[in-house]
């Protein structure tokens, strides 16, 4: 029984240690609205950095698409409720190819969008001809290196693969697990070597798929620490060692580092102003700090490493 009490007391007072140090080395402030502007979100639900570092932002109650400079200045707005061109029906991500071209999807149209990097409408495609490329509930989106689309499909729970111009190339729907498959994705990523990544919200986990569709990682628990509870958005830092994630239902984001098998948390039960309330989006800036769409709140957050 002392062994027990002792081993317990030690493993607590590690994962203490691991919770409150990240705590020493970064800092989280608000970054958009900023200071003196009355420009509103209203339950933004994902965020995007180009780049150039500049800020993506699907506004998502307010049905258009923002970009911010890196210290949340407004560069442009695009966007009001409808389905015609240049308009938007409940936008839920938005993600950025290597030349600054901002991808949309428009959740309530049942239609991906292609802007420029100035915010000119470029390309939708809502009428996909092959019927398993259709989608219904477009709400995670990721490109990859060679221009590749991944979007989630949250109510059909499955992952559409299209090319550069929109044309369908593959889908998954059922894991190489026996029974298994995707429950409600929401949130997705790829890292350098085109490894995808899905924030499985219905099944409380992160999936990892290679190129060839098969699964090589399941996360229910981030570092044995934290439990997984409906995760909406992922993303992967450019080195692909740093995972973040939003576990919505737990109001927290969560950094995992790969290699050094370390996990850290922001949000949940910190006695600050920066309670986080829903986060859904996530992603990093070119130097690697986090940000964050913390919906409920409406605004965005940054969390900075200091070196």
């Amino acid at each position: 029984m002392k062994r027990l009490i002792f081993v317990t007391m030690y493993l607590f007072v590690c994962v203490t240690i691991l919770l409150t140090s990240v705590f020493a080395f970064a800092s989280v402030s608000q970054i958009i609205p900023s200071k003196g502007k009355n420009e509103v979100l209203r339950l933004p639900n994902s965020v995007a950095v180009d780049s150039k570092g500049f800020i993506i932002v699907a506004d998502t109650d307010n049905c258009r698409i923002m970009k911010f400079d890196p210290t949340g200045k407004k560069v442009f707005s695009i966007g009001m409720k409808g389905n015609q061109k240049n308009q938007f029906s409940y936008p839920a991500a938005v993600t950025c190819d290597k030349n600054g071209n901002i991808y949309v999807a428009d959740t309530g149209n049942s239609r991906l969008v292609k802007l420029s990097p100035d915010g000119k409408w470029l390309a939708s495609w809502e009428k996909v001809k092959v019927k398993r490329g259709k989608l219904q509930t477009p709400m995670g989106i990721a490109v990859d290196r060679k221009g590749y689309i991944y979007v989630s499909d949250y109510s059909l729970s499955k992952i559409v693969k299209y090319n550069s111009k929109g044309q369908f190339v593959s889908e998954i729907t059922k894991l190489n697990i026996k029974g298994d498959k995707l429950n409600f994705p929401r949130g997705i990523a790829v890292d350098p070597a085109g490894n995808l990544y899905v924030a499985d919200s219905g099944n409380n986990r992160v999936v990892v798929i290679n190129q060839k569709g098969n699964v090589v990682n399941i996360y229910n628990k981030i570092g044995n620490y934290f439990k997984l509870h409906h995760p909406l958005g992922i993303a992967i830092d450019q080195s692909g060692v740093n995972i973040a994630i939003t576990d919505t239902d737990y109001h927290r984001v969560i950094l995992y580092s790969t290699k050094m098998r370390k996990a850290y948390t922001w949000g949940k039960n910190e006695k600050n102003k920066f309670n986080l309330n829903y986060p859904t989006g996530v992603c990093f800036d070119l130097k690697g700090n986090i940000i964050v769409a913390d919906t409920y709140n409406s605004r965005i957050v940054k969390i900075v490493f200091n070196k």
